[in-house]
């Protein structure tokens, strides 16, 4: 039917002095966030809206009702719901997850902003790395010259060319983390009567 949810919610009840909230039904939405670029990183991102009113708990609210929830929770059948109840529970879970998706995308955002710094520090970083090598480099084969030390110029020569190879490498490295591959994965959904 077509209040059917794409992902089947389950339904906890837990006493409301295990959770420290007013009483009431709870719905809510769990991601698994993951952003892949210069480094890594995963999130588990909660939301939480009181059906009755539609005001969202805090994240850290949310992220406690949710694993407490879980873990000391008992299985509340739908049958103990109204079809009122269980209508709105639905409806707020989907704004849960609209919720969800929108800080998604905003630390997308953020996450490639800071992709884009972090490369250009290693970027930078690497430049000036490979700099300090060959510039001592060239003043060694300098000196060598002056000193007549040909077979030491060709062997220094031989290590500015990888000191370039090196950097070319490193920088294409950096170039490549620093395409940003987000993922958003709906953990769990569902409903909490406290």
């Amino acid at each position: 039917s077509e209040d059917t949810p794409s992902t089947p919610l389950v339904a906890i009840e837990i006493p409301a002095s295990d959770v420290g909230l007013s009483r009431g039904l709870y719905a809510f939405s769990c991601d698994r966030w993951d952003f892949k670029g210069i480094r890594r990183e995963s999130v588990i991102a909660y939301r939480v809206v009181e059906v009755s009113t539609g005001a969202f708990l805090n994240p850290t609210e949310a992220e406690r009702l949710v694993v407490t929830a879980s873990r000391q929770g008992a299985r509340l059948p739908y049958g103990a719901l109204s079809d009122t109840e269980l209508r709105s529970a639905r409806e707020s879970h989907v704004l849960c997850e609209e919720r969800l998706a929108e800080e998604f995308g905003e630390r997308v955002t953020e996450f490639e902003l800071e992709n884009e710094h972090w490369a250009n520090q290693q970027r930078t970083s690497a430049e000036r790395l490979a700099e300090r090598k060959i510039t001592s480099l060239e003043q060694r084969i300098a000196k060598m010259r002056l000193e007549g030390k040909e077979r030491g110029v060709a062997l220094a020569n031989a290590q500015i060319k990888k000191q370039n190879e090196y950097l070319e490498a490193k920088l294409q490295r950096i170039g490549i983390g620093s395409a940003v591959e987000p993922s958003m994965n709906e953990l769990a959904g569902g409903l909490i009567l406290v």
